[in-house]
């Protein structure tokens, strides 16, 4: 929920069960803020993927301010169990993504770079 709350009221409602909430209210609404990847019955991946102007955080980023007016959607996270790592499944997440963004009127599709050591990335290396 990071990206979709403003620092403020993320960190007043940041809570597994706020964020779990605020998701299901999102799944409810008919705007899926999301994929899955599945092994049979469990989810072992996540995309997080919306048009870009779902994510109020982002629209407002200095740092990775819009660079067209096309439709555009963003990809701000990947999440991928341990235990499935190494075996593409973010590489397929991607990829059902990018169709899903196109089946739903994207003509741009952008993703957002994180360091995993904490450093920032200037928009231009991302």
């Amino acid at each position: 929920m990071f990206s979709r709350l403003t620092q403020k009221d993320y960190y007043a409602r940041n809570s597994p069960q706020s964020n779990q909430e605020m998701l299901k209210a999102l799944v409810a609404s008919g705007n899926p803020p999301g994929l899955l990847a599945h092994d049979g019955d469990r989810a072992v991946g996540w995309c997080g993927i919306s048009p870009r102007s779902s994510f109020g955080r982002l629209e407002r980023s200095k740092l990775f301010p819009a660079t067209t007016n096309s439709p555009t959607w963003s990809i701000v996270c990947f999440f991928i169990h341990r235990k499935w790592r190494k075996k593409a499944v973010a590489r397929r997440l991607l990829e059902a993504a990018a169709r899903y963004a196109g089946e739903h009127g994207a003509q741009v599709l952008e993703a957002i770079p994180a360091d995993p050591e904490g450093g920032k990335i200037p928009p231009k290396e991302g």
